[in-house]
């Protein structure tokens, strides 16, 4: 009996059930059509898989597990102890003692420092999820480009493939012609070429093709995929007012957000060094028994211990914890300034880039039906003896470049709508800034 799937087949002559055996591992899976996968399908896996994705979750976890430590400390420790202590120093005599008791330790007063690292961390908190935020559009952003430009691999293999058809038939009229000598030399010479090195150009797109859905297997955190849907919508260029784009995209831009609460976190920092010359209050009390024998250990008592501590002369080490985190926030405020003029550069650049993306997108859509019909019309003049094989081979060259062309254009602007939004912080930043 062999099982596929829901079903079950009984044979009775061995041969037969292996014949099915084999026919059903080997040929089955091949006859299977590959499952085409969706730029949706793809950006589904990648945020739920993707390692750097999954590592920067991670680090807002971590972030709000380090916050919830601290906020911790702040408040009263009870804890139970026993204590035993035997000695046979005779120069001491100390005697023996045996204690069990509940003790509560707080913190009354350090200067407000706990406070400001409980907000510190918080901030870093904050930090890690604007972190977060922006790798997840740079990721969503990587799978976008890495599609386009698979499909767009996939479409010049097509082309290269459509062009070698096409010299095909040529060669193919043109062989019983060639062998009576009633075509010259050149023209068959040429014809066979062409077809050489329109192979070797589709050997190379299969391999960008191949390097392409590696990539994209890669940042869905999988394996890569057979083959790639293709995507029919293709929007227009946004018509942005750069000036109400400069004006909201710091609100929008995660990595900004980001930038500025590492700045507030740095700000604490500096409070808390500050407070680090701030006199220091700690309450312990304890209830229990306590004796110096085991026989007296029933003795029920409780004890109290207050303590205040303030420095007053470390050489110089709390002004150095001052100072350095007034160097670290000079730092983050650096690093903001830098990170708002690339800002404003990659948001001009990217707009011109869409523009000319689109531009020349257009053009390539426009050059297509022209090399068509140059292609047809040399092809028909050719088969009548009107025109040379030089004027066929450089119209089917046009053919084959506008064809390429507008592959290559439709990736790029693609690429460049892609870039436009991750600049810009998300898809809504972009509807807001078109008037």
């Amino acid at each position: 009996m062999i099982r596929v799937g829901n079903f079950r087949y009984n044979f009775t002559t061995p041969w037969i059930s292996a014949s099915f055996f084999l026919l059903t591992v080997f040929v089955s899976p091949v006859s299977r059509a590959a499952e085409k996968l969706s730029l949706e399908a793809a950006l589904t896996k990648a945020l739920a898989a993707n390692p750097d994705l999954l590592v920067a979750k991670a680090s807002v976890r971590d972030a709000a597990a380090a916050a919830n430590s601290m906020k911790a400390q702040d408040l009263p420790l009870l804890s139970v102890q026993y204590q035993n202590s035997q000695s046979d120093d005779v120069a001491t005599q100390l005697p023996d003692a045996n204690n069990a008791m509940v003790m509560i330790t707080e913190n009354l007063f350090n200067g407000g420092q706990t406070l400001a690292e409980i907000r510190k961390l918080e901030h870093f908190e904050d930090s890690a999820k604007s972190s977060a935020q922006q790798k997840r559009l740079e990721i969503l952003a990587a799978v976008k480009e890495s599609f386009y430009r698979g499909l767009s691999a996939n479409a010049q293999v097509n082309d290269w493939k459509a062009a070698q058809a096409e010299f095909s038939r040529l060669l193919k009229l043109m062989a019983p012609k060639f062998t009576v000598g009633q075509v010259p030399q050149y023209d068959y010479a040429k014809i066979r070429i062409s077809l050489h090195s329109y192979l070797q150009e589709q050997l190379k797109a299969t391999a960008s093709l191949g390097h392409e859905l590696h990539v994209l297997g890669a940042a869905m955190g999988g394996e890569p995929p057979t083959e790639l849907s293709g995507v029919d919508e293709i929007p227009r260029p946004p018509q942005i007012d750069v000036e109400k784009v400069m004006s909201n995209i710091y609100a929008n831009r995660p990595d900004v957000q980001a930038e500025n609460s590492r700045i507030l976190a740095q700000q604490e920092e500096v409070a808390r060094a500050r407070r680090e010359r701030l006199p220091k209050v700690t309450l312990e009390a304890d209830y229990g028994y306590g004796g110096l024998t085991p026989q007296d250990m029933w003795t029920l008592g409780w004890g109290t211990t207050a303590t205040v501590s303030m420095p007053l002369f470390d050489f110089g080490g709390i002004s150095s914890d001052v100072r350095r985190a007034r160097a670290r926030l000079n730092i983050e405020e650096y690093r903001d300034e830098a990170l708002r003029l690339k800002i404003r550069t990659e948001v001009y650049d990217t707009l011109e880039r869409v523009r000319i993306a689109w531009a020349g997108y257009k053009a390539s859509l426009e050059n297509l039906p022209v090399a068509k019909r140059a292609y047809a019309s040399s092809l028909r003049r050719y088969r009548t003896a009107l025109a040379p094989m030089t004027e066929l081979s450089d119209a089917h060259t046009l053919l084959i470049e506008s064809r390429l062309d507008r592959e290559r254009a439709l990736a790029e602007y693609q690429i460049a709508l892609t870039q436009l939004r991750l600049v810009l912080g998300d898809e809504a930043a972009l509807k807001k800034a078109a008037p």
